[in-house]
């Protein structure tokens, strides 16, 4: 590797972190109890449109294509957490009384994944994205061997099952399939629609500018129109759209936010903080709303706060400020840890049962023609 290639791909990484940081700074603000109840424009017409899926969409790095080997470390990787962090929080809420559901129901409700399901055995309704995003993962790495023709005809039912999804309404939706399998047809076809919009945007070099101009008019007339309308897109909920306009801003806005922080992430040159957030990004989503809940309800309970207010605003902005740095700190140490590393947050299924192999060591004579390459 060259030392300009070298230093490509490093821009790369930190583009793509920092994304990501965004990302989870934009889940935390969303998720935050002022902000659903004192700033609600901000959460569901603003944010909860495209905050959780756009990581659903997210490009895998050049060169990384998912192959069905994959499946398993998709599987350990997203699934290990999610089941320790289900269990956990079950075992604390029937402890205090909190949820006094039967072993059985709450096991079959965490297997289901969605967050109507999880609603009704852990109060961390958020963790659905976990699951859906293992079913989509491997959904992904089956379709990818398959020859070209069979693989496009897969990808067209998918994409027409999506939008069939969406049509449907969140009242029928199969919302208690096994790992929130009812909503995966609908993250297809989002990310068939993003994958257009994101070649457009990395390809097209000379109308960038345009494309990213045009990006963000898409996102602030949509907020318009969902703040106009009222109506709500939560994915979590099966909450796909009540309109045609309505359905097309949630598959199509995704894809415009990622554009347009993609972009921003080059012009602007963010702090190691944001990027942290998104190196740990899985670390943050599992832990921010442990910390996140007592914050909000102490601030809550002893500040008078008012809907729209100034002072509602900033009591948001310091809880999620302090939320995203304990739950960066935390998943830091964790991560330290050699066993939480291992059994927790594992990489897949090599590091959980302790086969993987450290990297051999460089010598000064590699490095040095490595440098000079």
């Amino acid at each position: 590797m060259s030392r300009f290639s070298k230093q490509s791909s490093e821009n790369e990484a930190f583009c793509r972190d920092t994304t990501k940081g965004i990302l989870m700074l934009a889940i935390v603000i969303g998720h935050n109890k002022i902000t659903q109840d004192y700033l609600h424009l901000l959460a569901f017409p603003i944010l909860y449109f495209w905050h959780v899926q756009a990581f659903f969409i997210l490009p895998h790095p050049e060169g990384s294509k998912p192959h069905i080997k994959k499946s398993l470390d998709y599987l350990i990787r997203y699934m290990t957490p999610y089941l320790i962090f289900c269990v956990a929080v079950y075992i604390a809420e029937y402890i205090t009384r909190t949820n006094i559901a039967s072993p059985t129901n709450s096991a079959l409700l965490i297997l289901a994944g969605s967050a109507s399901a999880l609603q009704q055995g852990i109060i961390l309704v958020v963790l659905w994205f976990l699951p859906t995003l293992t079913s989509f993962m491997i959904a992904r790495c089956v379709i990818s061997q398959f020859p070209a023709p069979i693989s496009l005809a897969v990808n067209t039912v998918l994409f027409i099952g999506g939008i069939g999804v969406a049509a449907a309404g969140h009242t029928r939706a199969p919302n208690l399939l096994p790992l929130n399998l009812g909503i995966v047809p609908y993250i297809f076809s989002m990310k068939i629609i993003a994958d257009g919009i994101l070649n457009l945007y990395q390809r097209h070099h000379k109308l960038k500018r345009e494309i990213v101009f045009a990006a963000a008019l898409i996102l602030g007339l949509s907020a318009y129109w969902l703040i106009k309308t009222g109506d709500v897109i939560n994915v979590s909920y099966y909450r796909l759209g009540e309109s045609p306009i309505s359905i097309a801003i949630g598959l199509m806005a995704p894809a415009c936010a990622l554009v347009v922080i993609m972009e921003a992430t080059v012009l602007i040159r963010f702090g190691s903080i944001i990027r942290s957030l998104g190196k740990y990004s899985m670390q943050v989503f599992l832990l921010h709303q442990f910390f996140q809940i007592p914050i909000c309800a102490v601030l809550m309970k002893r500040l008078h706060l008012e809907q729209g207010s100034l002072i509602a605003f900033v009591t948001m902005a310091a809880s999620v400020g302090a939320t995203a740095l304990l739950s960066l700190a935390v998943g830091k140490m964790l991560c330290a840890l050699p066993l939480a590393k291992r059994f927790v947050f594992p990489s897949g299924w090599k590091e959980l049962l302790g086969g993987g192999r450290r990297a051999p060591a460089v010598t000064n004579k590699e490095l040095t023609d490595t440098l000079h390459s």
